[in-house]
Parts: structure tokens; sequence; C-alpha cells
């Protein structure tokens, strides 16, 4: 990248940055100038590097022209920059799901990317030519990495698709599992005695009775406790 030599490169980073505002507000050369020539940063600076003479305002207007306007540039990609960010962070909310690791990654290339595009124009002819090749073979890797992590969701959005559906097996298996020992387990107690009594019929043979279909039907609701009682004495035979 081409390197400024002037005066005002010469000067430490806060006081340019203070400079390209002044100029941005829309202040003038003489302003800056005098401004700059009562700091002792810059008397500092202006003895080191070109003997202690005083900065004039051609030196203001070149840096105008040079130094001010990359500076314009970056500030345009930094806009860029937020937009990019305040945008991932609306899609963010739309999807209502955290942003992943490998999308905020690739948006924050993607956003470096804009600025050194912004910065290309401060370059000479070969230095941008070789600038932009690299910002070339970055974007096709950054491209292949997107798709390897698109390719990695879609993997795992599949893995889970198949745990929710032996999930699903598993429990109807066990359902099917409980019908069959409940269907089992009534099969197996001995019906009742038609003519025993009700006190003498255990409680395993009445839920028994109880709960097979013929006779679920015939005692079920709206009946109090005692008229099911009582109906199941009867169909029973028994006292």
């Amino acid at each position: 990248m081409y390197t400024r030599n002037g005066k005002i490169a010469h000067l430490p980073h806060a006081i340019r940055e203070e400079i390209n505002q002044r100029l941005w507000n829309g202040e003038t050369g003489r302003s800056i100038t005098d401004w700059l020539n009562t700091l002792p940063e810059v008397r500092t600076a202006m003895e080191a590097f070109f003997g202690g003479s005083e900065i004039r305002e051609q030196n203001v207007s070149e840096w105008k022209q040079g130094g001010y306007e990359e500076w314009l540039r970056h500030q345009e990609a930094l806009e860029v920059v937020k937009m990019l960010f305040e945008q991932g962070q609306e899609l963010q909310g739309e999807a209502k799901d955290s942003l992943r690791v490998n999308e905020a990654l690739s948006l924050w290339l993607s956003s470096r990317f804009v600025v050194a595009t912004k910065e290309i124009a401060a370059l000479d002819s070969e230095a941008a030519w070789k600038k932009q090749r690299q910002m070339c073979d970055d974007l096709m890797k950054l491209r292949r990495a997107e798709h390897r992590a698109a390719h990695l969701e879609l993997q795992r959005r599949e893995v889970q698709i198949e745990e929710e559906r032996l999930e699903m097996e598993r429990s109807e298996e066990k359902r099917r599992d409980r019908q069959a020992a409940n269907k089992g387990a009534v099969s197996d107690v001995p019906e009742p005695e038609p003519d025993q009594r009700w006190e003498d019929i255990s409680d395993d043979a009445k839920i028994a009775w109880a709960r097979k279909p013929e006779n679920l039907d015939r005692i079920k609701p709206p009946m109090t406790e005692e008229e099911r009682i009582a109906r199941m004495k009867e169909f029973l035979h028994i006292s």
C-alpha cells in the first residue's frame, strides 16, 4: 500500500483524525494550520522529520486531496459494515434464533472485504491488481466454507429428523407393549364365579372383569359407584 510521507502523514494518529473531522465539518485550511502549529506534538514531529519547519496551508491542502480522501473511503466502508451488521441482527430477530458462529464469522469477513475493496482505490495499479487477485482467492475460500457449513447443517437436520423418527417408533413400541401386557394381565385373572359374594371377589378379578370391552360399556358413567357395583353383581349373577 502507498505510504504517505508529507508533514500531516507524520503526525500522531489522533491529530490526523482531528484534522479529518475538521475538514469534514468544513473548517478552512488556514484555521487548521493555525491550530496545528500551536500543538506541542506537532512541533515535536516537525523537529524530528522536517528540521523544525512549521506546517503550511499547502500541507493541509495536499492532505485533503490524499489522506483525507482515503479517510472518507474508510468511513464509507465502515458505514457499509454497520449496515451489514444491522441487517444480520434483523435476520437473526426474524429467525428467532441465535446467530451461529460460522454465520457471524462469514458476516464479519464479508464486512472486511467491503473495507478492503474501498482501500484498493488508494493503491497503485500493480498493487491494486495483486490485492484484487488475493481478494478473489479469499472470497472463493469463503464461499467454499459457507457451502460446507450449509451441507453440514443439512446433514445435522437429517440426523435430527431420523432421531425423532426413531424416538416416535420406540414410543409406539412401548405403548403396544404396555397394551399387550395389560391385555395379558386381564386374561390371566380368573372370571368371578356366578355364586360368589361380591365381597369375596378379589380386586384384580373385579378390575379384569370391568376392563373387558363387553363389560365396560355396561358400567361406564354417568352411573354412580353404587349403581356400577349393582350392575356388575347383576351381570355376574352374584348376591
